[in-house]
């Protein structure tokens, strides 16, 4: 996949980015460059361990951090990459209720993990996602441009059973609806966790200029 990872951001969401002084570039560099080094090579059962954030919809004051649930994740995903399943974490998650948060879910978690001692070059963060299906679609863009095919989705069970059960729980749904396609195969791995194998189909445009 030759696409570059910066090409798919719409203008609202990265001028967003910049005016809230989050450089995507600067802060994904490490990584990105460690990724289409090793990403061939490194012999772990996934490319990447994918944590998609969590903010309450009815969160009505801007809060830094990392909400407690979003927490449970993010931990859990350090174990998976501490115990060899993947070379790097993949955080995705934006500004996100109020609709004038300023803390961005991805940084915050990023900073969570860098603080607990994960190297920076094993951290990718998505900044825009706002909803479940765009933090898998998202993240799905950022795999195939850094040349990573399979992921392990790293969350709650609910959230495991609503990716997994695609047909059943409504996600395919909501996918055809916003995006006019699939977003990929899942496959089961823990009641926590799902792999996930995203389609180049990722790349194509969606309809919500917002929620790119």
């Amino acid at each position: 996949m030759t696409v570059d990872y910066i090409d798919w951001e719409y203008a609202y969401c990265t001028s967003l980015l910049l005016d809230r002084g989050l450089d995507l570039e600067r802060e994904n560099r490490p990584a990105l460059e460690r990724a289409r080094r090793i990403h061939k090579t490194h012999g772990m059962p996934f490319d990447a361990v994918i944590v998609p954030g969590y903010t309450p919809l009815d969160q009505r004051v801007p809060t830094p951090g990392v909400h407690a649930l979003g927490r449970e994740r993010v931990l859990r995903a350090a174990v998976e990459w501490d115990d060899g399943l993947a070379p790097f974490i993949i955080l995705s998650g934006g500004y996100v209720y109020p609709d004038d948060n300023p803390f961005n879910e991805a940084l915050e978690m990023k900073k969570l993990l860098v603080a607990g001692g994960l190297p920076e070059d094993a951290v990718l963060i998505e900044p825009c996602a706002r909803h479940s299906h765009t933090n898998i679609r998202n993240v799905g863009r950022l795999m195939l441009s850094a040349g990573l095919v399979n992921g392990l989705v790293v969350t709650s069970y609910d959230q495991a059973y609503y990716l997994l059960n695609h047909y059943r729980s409504g996600f395919s749904a909501r996918c055809w609806r916003d995006f006019g396609h699939l977003l990929g195969r899942f496959r089961k791995y823990t009641p926590h966790s799902t792999a996930f194998y995203p389609y180049a189909a990722v790349f194509e445009v969606g309809r919500d200029p917002l929620d790119p």
